[in-house]
């Protein structure tokens, strides 16, 4: 079989590279015969969202501008090592830079699947219907796409679309169970809830994209962000010193200079097999993003995530009590009343069973041919 996959592979993410690496990776495990290959496609808005330099048509942006070029030896340096690493990732020998490029391949797969990461969530910048495979006319189905947070009102502008797309496709999972009382008020067929493709995947997949690069020689605690908000870091930073261990952190985005003189170590190494290569040495992972919790289980380690004042994290939330670490999920209000040297007693039955249902989902899309 062909088999083309429409994600956020191009993000400058570290999340959304990895998963899509992982969803290749546990397909070829599959079945090595089959020809699978990412469509890389990307629009304008996630371009826009990762460029190093924005248009200079604001002061606002003009501002952000002079700051990335004060700091351009490091962002090339981060830019170019997400592309080493998502030129390795199987493209499609054509790029696609806008939507009507791709209704010229309609039929040039046996099997498209949709996913994983937010492609689905109405909410992000970079959404398209291009992501629900409306235009390619082969069977379809979604491979753990997320919606976050969002709710049937975000949906309602796109009502119509989706409720057409969706109708085309044989096999529908999400990620988060919670989440699918939202997308199921546009389709009459079972939609299944699976894990992230990273879940798929062992420590030793993973070790084969880890960097080289050494880490820290003294235990450190890894905190990994996207927003790096106010709470998150009075709790990192009240961690860091209940453990007094040193905490390292990683480009992420533009919210990142917001800690820069916070007391962090900023990692000078910045690639995704960076990001691995940290959260493997770590003596304790704090995050807020689902990938930061999902790398620590898959590597078993001692972690936190980190739950603010008025925001719990669907996704962080699914996976956790998927697993039974709930209690790893660290409030905001309670913090200061934890122990933070007991370390986490992982279930592995319950990761192992969590990965064999996902995987079993997988063989039904593609042997249902």
């Amino acid at each position: 079989m062909r088999i083309g996959i429409l994600t956020f592979h191009r993000s400058e993410n570290y999340g959304s590279v990895l998963q899509a690496y992982s969803l290749c990776r546990a397909l070829n495990k599959l079945n090595p015969e089959n020809e699978i290959e990412i469509i890389d496609y990307s629009n304008e808005h996630q371009r826009e969202l990762y460029s190093v330099f924005l248009r200079n048509n604001s002061p606002k942006n003009i501002a952000k501008n002079a700051r990335s070029l004060l700091n351009i030896s490091q962002l090339s340096k981060r830019s170019s090592g997400f592309d080493d690493f998502i030129n390795l990732l199987p493209l499609s020998s054509e790029k696609f830079e806008s939507d009507g490029e791709l209704k010229n391949h309609k039929s040039e797969y046996d099997l498209v699947i949709c996913g994983s990461d937010q492609i689905w969530n109405p909410q992000s910048v970079d959404f398209s219907l291009s992501f629900f495979g409306v235009d390619f006319s082969c069977r379809k189905v979604s491979y753990a796409p997320s919606i976050r947070n969002a709710s049937k009102k975000d949906f309602s502008p796109y009502k119509e679309e989706i409720k057409k797309a969706l109708s085309e496709f044989s096999h529908i999972s999400l990620r988060e169970k919670e989440t699918i009382p939202v997308l199921q008020n546009y389709c009459d067929k079972e939609i299944k809830s699976v894990c992230d493709p990273t879940l798929l995947l062992s420590a030793e997949d993973f070790d084969l994209i880890c960097s080289k690069n050494k880490p820290p020689k003294k235990d450190y605690i890894f905190y990994y962000s996207i927003d790096y908000n106010e709470e998150s870091v009075e709790m990192v930073k009240h961690i860091s010193a209940s453990l007094k261990m040193p905490v390292y952190i990683i480009f992420s985005t533009n919210k990142t200079y917001s800690v820069y003189f916070k007391g962090f170590k900023l990692s000078a190494d910045n690639a995704p097999g960076d990001f691995i290569n940290l959260i493997k040495n770590a003596s304790l992972v704090l995050s807020t993003s689902f990938h930061g919790v999902a790398l620590s289980v898959i590597y078993r380690k001692n972690f936190f995530a980190l739950r603010t004042r008025d925001y719990t994290d669907a996704r962080i939330n699914d996976l956790l009590e998927k697993i039974g670490l709930e209690g790893r999920y660290l409030d905001y209000y309670s913090y200061r009343d934890k122990d933070f040297n007991i370390p986490v007693v992982y279930s592995n039955s319950s990761i192992e069973a969590l990965r064999n249902n996902s995987l079993n989902y997988l063989k039904e899309c593609i042997s249902d041919d």
